[in-house]
């Protein structure tokens, strides 16, 4: 729309700020070559992939320190909603396009942004993940699987043994671990996104039903446990550097 376009009260003044809308002009360039910067490590990356379309961890692990810091500020950033920004590089595919489509993204933007002060929630997907085969509830069994498979595994068992209330969770049996999880993940699971996480009868944990069809689509799992992995680094990354969510 062009400043001819309105219409004003007969003798009514109007004084445009110039300078402003030169500032206005300057900070949308800025923004798009932000997003152009962003675009062609992607691209760089993925040609370093022999043409693969890059994971979030992919992204993580090639991307110049300066890029990455880049998308931060970016509305659209592909570490926050990764099947949004490959669609809007035309990069889905129709695997990925299924489930971008689906109820299923929802479900991992939820996980892709959900709070992480402390790494206690990814012991918890993990279990629902189930080594790619992911269930839609987990009982005391799974929690005390993903406890042991998430906090011996490098040194995530950091978390736990600061704190005096879990430094002795070399000793915790699938009670305990059931008992920890439900006293912070699990309450703030169920509190996160649009549902997706409910209670069910004789489990310690469910996704709601409507994410059934989901989860079992085509790739989906791997997109599960890119996320798991990417927010668990990023974790540890901004623990590393001072900084908190």
């Amino acid at each position: 729309m062009q400043q001819q376009d309105f219409e004003y009260p007969d003798d009514c003044m109007v004084d445009f700020d110039l300078r402003l809308i030169d500032l206005f002009h300057e900070m949308a360039k800025k923004r798009a070559k932000k997003e152009e910067l962003v675009r062609d490590e992607y691209f760089r990356i993925k040609e370093m992939l022999a043409g693969r379309v890059p994971a979030r961890m992919d992204l993580f692990t090639y991307m110049e320190e300066e890029i990455f810091q880049l998308c931060n500020g970016l509305k659209n950033s592909p570490f926050k909603h990764y099947l949004r920004y490959l669609d809007s590089l035309g990069e889905l595919g129709d695997r990925n396009h299924a489930i971008f489509k689906s109820i299923g993204n929802d479900f991992l933007e939820m996980l892709e942004t959900t709070q992480m002060s402390k790494s206690y929630k990814m012991p918890v997907l993990l279990a629902f993940y189930n080594n790619g085969n992911v269930k839609t509830q987990i009982d005391e069994d799974d929690i005390h699987r993903g406890y042991m498979e998430f906090y011996y595994t490098a040194n995530n068992w950091k978390d736990l043994e600061k704190d005096k209330s879990t430094s002795d969770f070399r000793t915790w049996d699938k009670k305990r671990c059931t008992s920890e999880a439900l006293k912070n993940p699990v309450r703030f699971l169920l509190q996160s996104g649009k549902g997706f996480f409910v209670r069910k009868e004789g489990y310690v944990l469910a996704l709601n039903p409507q994410l059934y069809e989901a989860v079992e689509m085509d790739g989906f799992a791997q997109q599960m446990k890119d996320v798991i992995d990417y927010r668990t680094i990023d974790y540890y990354r901004k623990r590393y550097e001072g900084k908190t969510e």
